[in-house]
């Protein structure tokens, strides 16, 4: 069995980086992403390359589902490939925010209803309508971290290995593959960018694994490793709110884009969320609470110096 999931394993990286290598070309005149005033990128590349991994992961869902049935696992990653569709629309057209959110608010509760039947009763109404939201935010927390190159396929590796760890799932595993393959692809300098599809489907699929703590609506743990990532947005959405923004026009303050434009370049911006993930995800599986709380309360200084002494000025 073990040698069996070795190879599948290494098979999901071949496979997904030939794909890349043969389709991408294709995708040169289909999905093509052009630069604009808040692009970190100055050459045209094709976008919605998480087609691949997407791609891969339903392939193997439907060979599970085959095998052994439906789970929770299996329905979460058929709607995270049904809001991906939303997501790679997005990038071919361009949705209105109010659509896109509402899709995004719709499939979240769909994930939390499927996640326990503690949620299928109207007394809990208030409880589905808050992690509702809290899903729409992730799945938006994801697709705004998806700026430059290797930053949020990084950090999503270590969310899903983590996930791996703790609970074992085939499809997790072969996601896991593909998305280290998609990595060469997408690191500095990037051939291929995942697209809004990509970033949709990880963070609604992520959403689900917080949903999945048994013994708590959201599993605080996987929030943690993403602390990184909650805390640009969601510095980056009050800093706007105080200078009365309109905060659903597209931008480019994220503190990972202003340290790009300060003088980082892509990968090394892009290794100070992902060393940050990683650490975090080491301390919750190995350390005291105590300890993740002090590193937590590190990563906020040394955001808060980034901030001032090495990004672009927040104006």
């Amino acid at each position: 069995m073990n040698i069996f999931l070795i190879f599948s394993f290494i098979s999901s990286i071949c496979l997904t980086n030939f794909a890349i290598l043969k389709l991408t070309p294709w995708m040169r005149g289909a999905f093509l992403d052009i630069p604009n005033s808040r692009s970190s990128h100055i050459k045209t590349k094709p976008k919605s390359g998480g087609l691949f991994f997407i791609f891969f992961i339903f392939l193997t869902n439907l060979f599970v589902n085959f095998i052994y049935g439906l789970d929770k696992l299996s329905v979460a990653i058929y709607f995270a490939t049904l809001i991906s569709i939303i997501g790679l629309i997005d990038d071919l057209i361009l949705l209105p925010a109010n659509i896109r959110y509402v899709f995004q608010y719709i499939f979240s509760t769909l994930l939390v209803f499927i996640s326990s039947e503690f949620f299928f009763t109207f007394s809990n109404f208030k409880i589905i309508l808050f992690l509702s939201f809290i899903g729409t935010a992730i799945i938006n927390l994801f697709n705004f971290m998806d700026g430059i190159d290797g930053l949020l396929i990084g950090c999503s590796i270590v969310v899903i290995g983590f996930s791996l760890l703790n609970t074992f799932d085939f499809q997790i595993l072969i996601l896991l593959g593909s998305l280290i393959a998609f990595t060469k692809w997408n690191w500095e300098p990037s051939k291929i960018f995942m697209g809004d599809c990509g970033s949709y489907f990880l963070g609604s699929l992520t959403f689900f694994l917080i949903l999945r703590d048994e013994n708590s609506y959201l599993d605080y743990k996987i929030l943690c490793i993403i602390a990184p990532l909650i805390m640009d947005t969601s510095s980056c959405l009050i800093r706007r709110l105080l200078n009365k923004e309109n905060i659903f026009k597209a931008h480019s303050k994220h503190l990972y884009q202003r340290l790009y434009k300060g003088g980082l370049s892509h990968s090394k911006v892009s290794l100070i969320y992902i060393g940050s993930t990683l650490v975090n995800a080491t301390l919750i599986h190995f350390a005291k609470t105590n300890i993740l709380i002090c590193f937590l309360f590190l990563e906020l200084i040394c955001g808060i110096y980034l901030d001032k002494f090495k990004a672009e000025k927040f104006c």
